[in-house]
């Protein structure tokens, strides 16, 4: 068989990688350096890895800064690089790369989530004169049934005249600043929501649902840190708080606070045992700290609560993959098929996790179940066409319209570029 070409090895690393094979991926994206020292995709990739494994900053961020270098136009090698920059705190050298990405046209949501942190400090604006000192019940009251009318009307900017006019004539009215911060999100104005969330929040300091909204807001842009601290202060106010807590352990996670987050999952499944969501928290705790035989028996136990559940079966799937479980693997995908005959998905799965074990007929069969479900699901004609290399039935010139097929289908679905 001949050797593969870079970009071959890399497609081979990432379905690994997507899989949860770190360890695989890793050494396949670590060979195509060997031979492609500039390969923008594997050392992104392996940035990845580090922060997937706990290496960190240390070791991502210079992978981040390379795979930058080698393709300055690819948007998620842009947008990893500004996470990490703005993480390690460097935010000057993050504003250089935002500008440069943005010379080049790069842009969409998730640098949206990373503007607040990445803007410029500005000095505050003087408060305007404060009218009286308190607003009676029932006039807040019928100012925010009539916010509300505007904001269901979709008069997101008439609503936010009325917030910021009320706000001014009462600076100290938290309600006003919240109402703002509403009508600024629904315009996608994020950096300028959040400023009047923190404000209404830092006059509300005993109010759970405006710090929970701060907090939940946080999370929503990606600024994970802050987010947990956020959480840290609704739940002293409402120490019961289950959506606090969940919100609180998701950002732990999503800062590599694992130890921490196992406990607080470990806790809460004591007192809800049949909660779907700490188990795939929990689960993810214990992955984030390579605890896989763990992670296996608590998606295990998910499962069995939920069976059928697509990202119950998705994340336990992932395991069993890291695990090398093939066997699992495969009994897990006809379960599923077994509650869900219809979905491709499952049929693919199955598929991959055969030819992986090197079941070549059955893989065959499985593939071509997807299709005949989906004929438009790539993911089952990528496969299929993988498999087909291997099928000693298959002449060429049957590879060959397959792979004509897939090509087919492949340019009827793209999208065109904007």
């Amino acid at each position: 068989m001949k050797s593969q070409t870079p970009d071959e090895l890399v497609h081979r690393a990432a379905t690994l990688h997507q899989s949860g094979q770190l360890r695989q991926a890793e050494e396949l994206y670590a060979s195509v350096l060997e031979t492609d020292p500039a390969n923008a995709v594997a050392l992104h990739n392996l940035g990845v890895i580090d922060m997937q494994t706990g290496r960190g900053l240390e070791q991502a961020l210079p992978k981040f800064k390379a795979a930058w270098r080698a393709d300055p136009s690819h948007q998620q090698h842009w947008v990893s690089l500004l996470r990490a920059l703005v993480q390690s705190g460097d935010t000057e050298e993050a504003r250089r790369v935002q500008e440069e990405g943005s010379k080049r046209g790069l842009r969409g949501p998730d640098l949206d989530m990373l503007r607040p942190k990445l803007a410029a400090p500005q000095v505050a604006a003087a408060a305007p004169p404060s009218g009286p000192a308190s607003l009676a019940a029932d006039d807040v009251k019928a100012w925010r049934q009539q916010f509300d009318q505007l904001m269901a009307a979709g008069q997101k900017i008439a609503a936010e005249a009325l917030a910021r006019g009320l706000g001014q004539r009462h600076p100290s009215l938290a309600e006003a600043w919240s109402a703002l911060a509403s009508a600024l999100r629904a315009q996608g104005r994020g950096s300028e929501a959040l400023e009047a969330l923190k404000k209404s929040a830092a006059l509300a300091p005993k109010d759970f649902g405006i710090r929970f909204a701060l907090a939940s807001f946080l999370a929503e842009l990606g600024l994970w840190s802050e987010a947990a601290i956020r959480y840290r202060e609704a739940l002293e106010l409402a120490p019961g708080s289950v959506p606090a807590h969940k919100g609180l352990v998701e950002a732990l996670l999503k800062t590599y606070g694992f130890d921490e987050a196992q406990r607080l999952c470990t806790a809460a499944l004591s007192d809800h045992p049949g909660d779907i969501d700490w188990h795939l928290l929990l689960a993810e705790a214990q992955e984030g700290q390579l605890q896989l035989a763990a992670a296996r028996q608590t998606l295990s136990a998910a499962w069995r609560l939920a069976p059928g559940a697509a990202d119950v079966y998705q994340r336990l799937g992932r395991v069993l993959l890291a695990l090398d479980d093939h066997e699992g693997m495969i009994a897990l995908t006809r379960e599923m098929l077994a509650l869900k005959p219809g979905q491709s998905q499952a049929h693919t799965d199955l598929g991959r996790v055969l030819l992986a074990a090197g079941r070549l007929d059955e893989a065959a069969l499985a593939f071509q179940s997807a299709l005949e479900r989906d004929p438009a699901d790539l993911r089952a004609r990528e496969s299929w066409l993988f498999c087909v290399n291997y099928l000693d039935q298959m002449t060429p010139e049957q590879t060959l319209a397959e792979a004509r097929a897939y090509g087919r289908e492949l340019s009827r679905q793209a999208q065109p570029f904007s």
